[in-house]
C-alpha cells in the first residue's frame, strides 16, 4: 500500500515491516537490503517530498511570514503541519468570514463572568499570538472549588484557537512535568492549557504534584527548557518554552515562589452565569473567524512587532509598579493589558466596537487587571514562609499541642502557658493538652524557642495538612534574623540562655517586631 517514509529514515530500510508488514521480506544476504532501497528509488523518479513543520505559531516561509496551526498555514496555500497530538484542535479556518460578526461575539463571551475573570483571559489569546517576542513569565491559573466551570470558562476563550468547547482541553496534570515542557516548545504562540490542579488525598501523590508543578511553572517563569545530552555527550539546543500558559485547579500550588509566578484569577461557585454561558457555546464556531483575520491582519507588520512589543512591555511593567504588588506580577499586567488593548483595537477595526466603546473597554481592563494583582500580592504575601511559620506556631499555641514556659519572674501566678499575642498583662490563656510539649519560654520581650523542637512542629504540622515547608533548619533562622525577628549574637542566629537554672540555645524573637510586622 501507498505509505510515507521520513527522508532520514528511507535508505536504513528500517521502515520497511512497519508500512508493509512482515510478507515485506527481504532475501538474506548483505547486499539486498542496499539492493531494495536502490531499485525502489530507480523506479520512483517521481515521488512527491513534502516539508512538514512540528510546531505552531508565526514562521517566515518564502520572505512572508504566515501563522502554522494544525491545518496549515494562515494566508499561504500547500504548507503541511503536523505537530504533536495534543495539539491537533488547534485548526483555524482557511477563510475567515465576517470578521466583525465574529468578534461581536467574542466580546459578548466577556459578560459570562465578572469582567475580573474574563478580561484576562480575552487578553490571553490574544498577546499569546506573540509568546516567542514577548516571552510570557507566568502562569495564568483560574483558582476555584469543584463545579465552579473554570475548565469551562477556560475552554470557551480557548475556542478562538480550534474546538476546544465541544471537545474540551487536551492537556491535564495528569502529563509528567517534562512532558508538558516539551510541548510549551511545539505549541508556539499560542496559548497553552493544563487542566485540572488537584491535589490527591494521598499525602505521597500529593507531594509529587507539588513537586511537578514547582518544576513546571519555575520553567515557565525562567523561560528555561530541560537540558539535554546527545549520544555522544555534546548538549542539545534546550527546548525552551515558547507559549503563553493557563491552568485551572481547586488548589493553588503551594509555595510563596512558584505563587509569584502565577497570575491567579480566583472563581467563586456562582461566578459563571450559566444562560449565557450556553448562549455563548451556541456560538464558539465564529471565535476562530475572529482570531485568523486578526492574525491575518498583523502579518504583513510582524518585523514592526518583533521591535515594538517588547517596549511596549517595558513601558507597561514601569506604569504598573506597585509598591504593594510582588515584583513578578507589573510584567504580567504588561503582557496581560498588551493583549487586552491589541483584541479590542482588532475589534474596533472589524467594527465590532466604536471608539469609545473600545477606550472605555480598555480603562476598565487596566483597572481590572491591576485589581487583582494586588489582590495576589496578598495571597503571595501570606505564602511568605516566615509568615507561615509565625501563623503555624500561633495555631499551634492554640491548639494546645504545645506550649510557651513563663520566663523567670515576669510568670503570671497561675496560668501555665498563653499566647504571644497580647502584652503578658493581658494575654490569651490557653491550657495545653495532655502531653503537650514545651517549645520555649516567654516574657513581655521576646519569645525564646527551642529550635530544633519549634521547627519539628511546623515542619510535622504541615505535613498533616498535606504540603511542605519550604524553608530548611538552616535557612529558617537566617530568614527570620534578615528580617529583623531574631535578637541575634555576633555571627550567630542563636543565643546560650539560662532558664530555671538550666542554660538552653534558643532563637530571641523580639515581640516588638511581632507587634510591628503583624499589627498584633
Amino acid at each position: 500500500p501507498r505509505t510515507e517514509v521520513l527522508a532520514r529514515e528511507f535508505s536504513q530500510m528500517g521502515w520497511l515491516n512497519d508500512a508493509w508488514g512482515v510478507k515485506a521480506a527481504l532475501t538474506a544476504g548483505r547486499l539486498v537490503q542496499d539492493k531494495v532501497r536502490e531499485i525502489l528509488q530507480h523506479l520512483s523518479q517521481d515521488v512527491p517530498e513534502h516539508r512538514v513543520f512540528s510546531h505552531l505559531g508565526w514562521r517566515r516561509i518564502a520572505d512572508n511570514w504566515v501563522y502554522l496551526h494544525a491545518g496549515g498555514a494562515l494566508g499561504l496555500e500547500g504548507i503541511r503541519v503536523q505537530p504533536p497530538v495534543d495539539l491537533a484542535l488547534y485548526r483555524f479556518p482557511k477563510d475567515p468570514r465576517e470578521p466583525g460578526k465574529a468578534y461581536q461575539a467574542l466580546l459578548r463571551a466577556l459578560d459570562v463572568a465578572p469582567h475580573r475573570l474574563t478580561l484576562p483571559l480575552f487578553g490571553a489569546i490574544h498577546i499569546a499570538a506573540f509568546s516567542s517576542i514577548v516571552q510570557p513569565d507566568f502562569v495564568l491559573f483560574l483558582d476555584g472549588p469543584t463545579g465552579s466551570l473554570k475548565s469551562t470558562l477556560t475552554a470557551l476563550f480557548l475556542s478562538a484557537f480550534g474546538e476546544f468547547a465541544r471537545k474540551g482541553l487536551p492537556n491535564t496534570w495528569l502529563s509528567t512535568a517534562y512532558q508538558l515542557l516539551d510541548l510549551t516548545f511545539w505549541a508556539k504562540d499560542v496559548l497553552l492549557v493544563v487542566d485540572d490542579y488537584s491535589p490527591s488525598t494521598s499525602h505521597r501523590e500529593a507531594s509529587r504534584l507539588e513537586e511537578k508543578a514547582h518544576t513546571f511553572i519555575r520553567a515557565i517563569g525562567n523561560r528555561s527548557g530541560r537540558g539535554r545530552l546527545a549520544p555522544d555527550g555534546t548538549p542539545k539546543p534546550q527546548r525552551r518554552p515558547r507559549a503563553m500558559v493557563a491552568s485551572s485547579g481547586e488548589h493553588l500550588p503551594p509555595g510563596q515562589s512558584v505563587q509569584a509566578r502565577l497570575f491567579i484569577l480566583p472563581v467563586e461557585p456562582d461566578s459563571v452565569d450559566r444562560v449565557r454561558l450556553k448562549a455563548c457555546q451556541g456560538e464558539t464556531d465564529l471565535y476562530p473567524h475572529a482570531l485568523s483575520a486578526y492574525l491575518l491582519d498583523i502579518a504583513p507588520h510582524y518585523d514592526d512587532l518583533v521591535r515594538s512589543l517588547p517596549n511596549e512591555v517595558i513601558e507597561l511593567r514601569t506604569k504598573a509598579q506597585d509598591s504593594e504588588l510582588h515584583s513578578r506580577l507589573p510584567e504580567a499586567i504588561a503582557v496581560l493589558f498588551l493583549g487586552c488593548r491589541m483584541g479590542i483595537e482588532a475589534a474596533k477595526r472589524f467594527g465590532a466596537l466604536t471608539s469609545s466603546q473600545a477606550a472605555s473597554l480598555e480603562a476598565e481592563a487596566w483597572a481590572v487587571l491591576v485589581e487583582v494583582a494586588k489582590e495576589q500580592g496578598r495571597v503571595v504575601q501570606e505564602e511568605n514562609p516566615v509568615n507561615r511559620f509565625f501563623t503555624i506556631l500561633s495555631e499551634l499555641l492554640r491548639g494546645g499541642r504545645m506550649y510557651l514556659e513563663g520566663h523567670a519572674t515576669r510568670q503570671p501566678e497561675n496560668p501555665q502557658t498563653w499566647g504571644w499575642e497580647r502584652d503578658l498583662d493581658g494575654a490569651d490563656l490557653y491550657q495545653p493538652k495532655h502531653g503537650a510539649e514545651r517549645v520555649g519560654w516567654v516574657d513581655r520581650d521576646a519569645l525564646y524557642l527551642l529550635p530544633e523542637t519549634t521547627y519539628r512542629f511546623v515542619v510535622e504540622h504541615c505535613q498533616r495538612s498535606g504540603s511542605y515547608f519550604p524553608l530548611s533548619a538552616r535557612a529558617l533562622p537566617r530568614q527570620l534574623a534578615s528580617l529583623g525577628f531574631l535578637d541575634v549574637g555576633e555571627n550567630k542566629n542563636s543565643k546560650v540562655l539560662m532558664f530555671h537554672s538550666t542554660y538552653h540555645r534558643v532563637w530571641v524573637v523580639s515581640r516588638d517586631r511581632l507587634r510591628e510586622k503583624f499589627l498584633l
